[in-house]
């Protein structure tokens, strides 16, 4: 393993709780578009481009704006974050929107820290995301570390060759067969400074 120089973050359940009423915003989705859906994830990558899209997206807006005043910040993320900006490059990727994310990070006062932010607004994958941070960068997937709490943050993670950490909030890491050499799992974020280290 290389030295690692660039840290891509994950923003909701990674670094903060946003508390959307997602069954609600689930269902004025519905009536918008006028079928089911059951992931909104694959809802949004179908109708990425489309005038649908950005409605879609503006209804899902509305509900993480009214939830920006309840954010819950999770491990003292903003204290490691800070400290994580004066030896490693960081950015961020999240399928919130850019005004939700501009704003969280803002609430944090950690918007300063983080070079590149990549939102559902920017691509709606988690792959696209990773692709474009990496774009925008000067640094090899060998040299970068992706920190998520979600299966899809380290798989696509690992479909660009870059090193992963799953913030395993949900005891899925078992899930993760065949992939264990290349991701490192941790319980929460105060566990992630000693990993780094360990990895110089």
């Amino acid at each position: 393993m290389g030295k690692i120089k660039n840290i891509i973050f994950d923003l909701d359940e990674t670094l903060i709780k946003l508390p959307v009423d997602w069954p609600v915003a689930y269902e004025e989705v519905r009536k918008y578009i006028r079928r089911n859906f059951t992931n909104l994830l694959n809802l949004l990558a179908e109708l990425w481009n489309t005038e649908d899209y950005h409605i879609v997206s503006r209804i899902i807006e509305k509900f993480e704006l009214e939830a920006l005043d309840y954010i819950q910040i999770l491990d003292n993320s903003q204290e490691l974050i800070l400290d994580l900006s004066k030896h490693y490059r960081l950015s961020l990727v999240t399928l919130q929107g850019r005004i939700i994310a501009e704003e969280a990070l803002r609430k944090l006062g950690i918007r300063k820290t983080f070079e590149i932010v990549i939102t559902r607004d920017d691509a709606p994958t988690r792959l696209k995301q990773l692709q474009m941070v990496l774009e925008k960068t000067s640094f090899k997937p060998e040299e970068t570390i992706v920190v998520g709490d979600k299966l899809n943050d380290v798989e696509s993670a690992l479909k660009l060759k870059c090193w992963a950490v799953l913030v395993d909030r949900r005891n899925e890491a078992e899930l993760l067969n065949g992939y264990e050499r290349r991701i490192f799992v941790i319980k929460n974020l105060s566990e992630l400074e000693s990993l780094l280290n360990s990895l110089q």
